[in-house]
């Protein structure tokens, strides 16, 4: 989070759920875990290359294709007071 987006914060030690893609001829699996945002920086490692958004639930999830990572999205919102 920190060298991609210039956030540091806090991760949860629970996950939400995992989800799968392809990179470089492989299967890659990502466990998620909630991130509690303490402090947005303005200048960061990867801020060249990387551009950071904020999202409310809705857009959120209307602009992720991956149907795995919607219902991450989905189920952190409804379920969020468990994991912070």
């Amino acid at each position: 989070a920190l060298e991609e987006a210039g956030i540091i914060g806090e991760i949860s030690e629970h996950s939400i759920g995992s989800y799968t893609y392809n990179k470089w001829n492989s299967i890659c699996r990502v466990e998620v875990y909630p991130f509690k945002v303490e402090k947005i920086l303005d200048q960061w490692l990867e801020e060249d290359f990387r551009q950071r958004m904020w999202f409310d639930i809705d857009s959120a999830t209307s602009s992720v294709n991956k149907k795995e990572i919607k219902k991450l999205l989905k189920k952190f919102y409804k379920n969020k007071e468990n994991y912070i």
